[in-house]
């Protein structure tokens, strides 16, 4: 497997973990106080914006490109995906600021939040999985080694301000959470 798809793959499933640990979130909420399950939803989708939507959709956008140039019937199935990258940036900050408002004291239904989130969370998981079982396959097999080394060069750099050895601080407590979950779900 190629190391950037394998890299893009590994965006994926720390993705998935954080959206996993969000639904979990949702669901706390009507059952105790929400101040830190509403803070750590926020913070969750402020690194959605952070890193998917800034870093990892544009390097994907990237190789989608290229994907194009060289596979013609590919095209339509490249134009879905990059109008979903915009559509999920947008759904992005939509629920951004329905989180932040909830924070600075909005009063929002239970019922809005919880259809608001499943929505952003599923139309995630959907992506991924059509890109990962579609198209990065379409990709692997249709570029050349000349593209990849081209392809380097045009990369958007940053690193992934979560998952990564030398995290910011500021997600610090969120990971602490997804590691939490993730040894509870795996001693299941």
């Amino acid at each position: 497997m190629n190391i950037i798809i394998r890299e893009l793959r590994a965006d994926h499933h720390n993705i998935a973990r954080l959206l996993v640990l969000m639904r979990n979130l949702i669901g706390l909420i009507k059952k105790a106080d929400s101040k830190n399950e509403i803070r750590n939803i926020r913070k969750c989708v402020e690194y959605m914006k952070a890193y998917p939507d800034e870093i990892h959709h544009p390097k994907e956008d990237v190789l989608f490109a290229r994907l194009k140039e060289r596979n013609k019937s590919s095209a339509v199935y490249v134009e879905n995906l990059l109008d979903e990258h915009k559509i999920l940036t947008r759904k992005s900050k939509e629920f951004y600021e329905l989180v932040r408002g909830i924070e600075e004291g909005n009063i929002v239904s239970h019922d809005h939040l919880k259809m608001v989130s499943i929505e952003y969370i599923d139309a995630q998981f959907r992506h991924m999985r059509y890109e990962e079982a579609s198209i990065f396959p379409m990709i692997e097999q249709e570029l050349t080694i000349s593209d990849w080394k081209s392809i380097i060069l045009m990369l958007p750099s940053g690193n992934d301000p979560l998952f990564n050895k030398n995290r910011k601080k500021y997600y610090a407590s969120l990971y602490a959470q997804l590691a939490d979950s993730y040894k509870i779900s795996r001693a299941k």
